[in-house]
């Protein structure tokens, strides 16, 4: 090909994919370990403590899972800390040093038949992670038992509020979505923004769902 033809021929369009959010899905390679452990110390501390705060159709423990939940949940801790660590880049570190820690808040979340979070975010913490000790499904595939992870768009409602019915193209050619619904699996932990909005939609299933949330604010240690 000529170099004329070559600079007068059409190019395909990119699409730039411009600030991504992360969200990581991984395991706890230690459950086997620990988790039957957990979850026998969780529904206990549920019964010695059963007042918890507002939840629909559920319970959540207070942020200190971490001073009760046994070796299981310092294991876990430990592990979710080691991910963080991973995933974070700090521009101004030197060699080897550290200059952040992590203030770890650390809860369960009980949920019965018909129960939801409702839609929110962490104000103050950098990552969240939570934990799937049960996912309640009992080995069902059925989707109308509901009870999907839901992340919100953090450009909604922007995006929809002068023309609804507008999608963004995606490099797949399939519509932009303002939310994603993530099907949760047991023993699967996911680590996401604490600022990404994100909730639970309504469980239908029979059993009880089991999750463990742990919040880590990045602190910088007094030299």
């Amino acid at each position: 090909m000529s170099q004329e033809a070559a600079t007068t021929a059409p190019q395909q369009p990119q699409r730039l994919m411009l600030f991504p959010t992360l969200v990581v899905s991984t395991s706890w390679p230690e459950a086997r370990e620990h988790v039957q452990t957990l979850r026998d110390t969780i529904l206990g501390r549920r019964a010695a403590v059963p007042v918890s705060p507002a939840t629909l159709l559920g319970w959540r423990s207070d942020n200190d899972l971490v001073d009760w939940g046994g070796e299981g949940g310092r294991a876990l801790c430990d592990h979710v800390v080691r991910r963080a660590d991973g995933a974070v880049y700090d521009k101004l570190q030197q060699g080897a040093a550290v200059r952040f820690d992590w203030s770890i808040e650390m809860w369960a979340q009980v949920t019965e038949r018909l129960g939801s979070i409702q839609v929110h975010s962490h104000p103050g913490a950098y990552l969240t992670a939570l934990y799937i000790v049960d996912d309640g499904y009992a080995g069902s595939a059925d989707p109308a038992l509901g009870g999907e992870l839901v992340f919100v768009d953090p450009r909604y409602p922007i995006v929809r509020m002068r023309n609804p019915d507008l999608r963004s193209r995606r490099a797949d050619d399939s519509a932009d979505q303002h939310e994603v619904r993530l099907r949760p699996t047991t023993g699967q932990l996911l680590i996401f923004p604490s600022w990404l909005a994100h909730g639970l939609m309504p469980f239908y299933g029979t059993a009880r769902r089991i999750m463990i949330g742990i919040n880590l604010a990045a602190r910088r240690p007094v030299e």
